[in-house]
């Protein structure tokens, strides 16, 4: 029922039971002849009448009163249930916010002891971004880039990132190449991490066919530039087929946690690296690095040089904050 009804009706029902009478019920009391008694009676009729619309206006307006008090309350208590749009990376506590969705990520993980064969089973977040399908600007996952504690308090001293720019990493620097840099720390031992956490239900067959694309792609690249022998070629190969036979066939739910570790060799090779692929913190996957393989070209290393390559990144966004993160880093800021 809307006011206005409701406020006719009320009206309808405070007439009805009012004590006022109408004019002519009082002047049928009187004698005709008696005029200036009837004219008397008609002012205090007038009165009475003026006192009933007063009273009766009251009762509306106070009732009216009441309803958009009521309706006012119920309009605040709906508003406080709208959740608030997150708008900055940074958020209180141990978790950073990927500034396009919102999505959370811990600031620190940890990973299955036996990944590690040197540093520690902490690692901490450098940076993050969204991945989006380009063609149709659809968000698909948030991924941030782990790093070893320890390879982190190294890289503040070392000559190599000494003086870095985050702008070094930017397509446009022709001087400077962070994929070059990137390796050369893997080349050091480090143990890192990728962890993906989708923004909506993804397909474990679009995220490996995504990684399997961008290695494949890269493996182009080098056999023009005569980088990858034949040996080296047939190794990737191999190995970016044992990447997709060990995904499952399965959805990987909304914000639920892919880690892609990437790790020193159990071989011990210097410079190979091993990747871990854990969902949830259960392992449910390897790569093992080839013993025949090139250090260069192995899944692991171009995998995680996708993500930061020197152009064709994975992820713009994840590269930008990577960079930058790394910056603070060298310059002692965090």
């Amino acid at each position: 029922m809307t006011i206005f009804n409701s406020t006719r009706l009320i009206l309808r029902r405070a007439t009805a039971s009012s004590p006022f009478k109408p004019i002519h019920q009082n002047a049928r009391l009187f004698n005709s002849h008696s005029s200036q008694h009837i004219h008397a009676k008609g002012q205090i009729s007038d009165t009475s009448r003026s006192r009933h619309s007063v009273w009766v206006g009251t009762l509306a307006i106070s009732l009216g009163a009441l309803y958009f008090s009521q309706d006012s309350k119920k309009l605040h208590l709906e508003a406080q249930e709208i959740p608030s749009i997150p708008s900055t990376q940074e958020s209180t506590g141990d978790f950073r916010l990927d500034p396009a969705t919102g999505q959370p990520l811990p600031v620190s993980i940890s990973v299955p002891q036996d990944v590690f064969s040197n540093g520690s089973e902490e690692l901490r977040l450098i940076g993050l971004g969204v991945r989006t399908v380009t063609f149709l600007s659809v968000r698909v996952y948030v991924a941030g880039l782990y790093v070893d504690a320890k390879a982190i308090e190294a890289l503040k001293s070392s000559p190599d990132w000494r003086g870095f720019e985050a702008s070094w990493m930017s397509n446009k620097d022709k001087d400077h190449s962070g994929e070059a840099l990137v390796s050369a720390l893997l080349d050091q031992g480090i143990t890192c991490a990728i962890r993906s956490v989708p923004v909506r239900p993804t397909d474990y067959n679009h995220l490996k066919g995504g990684l399997s694309r961008a290695i494949q792609g890269r493996a182009k690249s080098a056999r023009k530039a005569n980088l990858l022998s034949p040996e080296a070629d047939q190794a990737l190969s191999n190995s970016i087929q044992e990447l997709i036979d060990a995904f499952p066939k399965a959805t990987l739910a909304k914000g639920r946690t892919l880690d892609m570790v990437i790790s020193p060799a159990s071989s011990g090779k210097q410079g190979f690296l091993d990747l871990t692929l854990i969902e949830e913190g259960k392992i449910f996957g390897r790569v093992k690095a080839p013993s025949y393989a090139e250090k260069q070209f192995t899944v692991p290393r171009q995998m995680l040089l996708a993500y930061l390559a020197d152009k064709d990144e994975i992820s713009k966004p994840f590269k930008q904050s990577v960079a930058e993160g790394i910056e603070k880093i060298t310059k002692g800021v965090e």
